[in-house]
């Protein structure tokens, strides 16, 4: 969060500069004639002028210094934040494919043993093991009734 307050010193001088004012305009209108008056007001507001306008830029830069100090540093987390962002992804990715993988697998594997099974019935090679059950899913059940029906007649 930006700090108002952080060059104190040259709002001071503002504050200075403001008071010189107040002064030298009630110190003038009680020791001068109106003429004098215009002249001295004159001048002390040219060179008040010229005080301001150095000090308003130099504490403009501080500002703009310290906000693009912090506009780095948001930038920064910003692109940190994309990096992890990629990252998270890209592990997401690879857990979603290897989840697939096993799962595929863990139902195309019984059903390729059946298959392999069932060739070699179909070949007349009726000497063969039961077909292990390891769920009690449809494939389970195929693979229970073909080892029921693997008994040679």
């Amino acid at each position: 969060m930006r700090q108002y307050y952080r060059d104190l010193p040259v709002k001071l001088k503002l504050v200075a500069i403001f008071l010189a004012v107040i002064l030298a305009n009630l110190c003038a209108s009680l020791f001068y004639q109106r003429e004098d008056r215009i002249y001295i007001e004159y001048y002390k507001a040219e060179n008040i002028l010229g005080y301001l306008g150095g000090y308003i830029n130099q504490y403009l830069n501080v500002i703009l210094e310290e906000d693009s100090k912090e506009y780095t540093v948001l930038e920064n987390h910003a692109a940190s934040m994309e990096t992890m962002t990629r990252v998270f992804l890209m592990c997401s990715v690879a857990v979603s494919l290897l989840a697939a993988l096993n799962l595929s697998e863990s139902v195309a594997g019984p059903l390729r043993e059946l298959a392999k099974y069932s060739r070699e019935i179909s070949g007349g090679n009726f000497d063969i093991q039961d077909v292990a059950v390891r769920s009690r899913d449809e494939v389970g059940e195929l693979a229970a009734a073909f080892n029921c029906d693997n008994i040679p007649s």
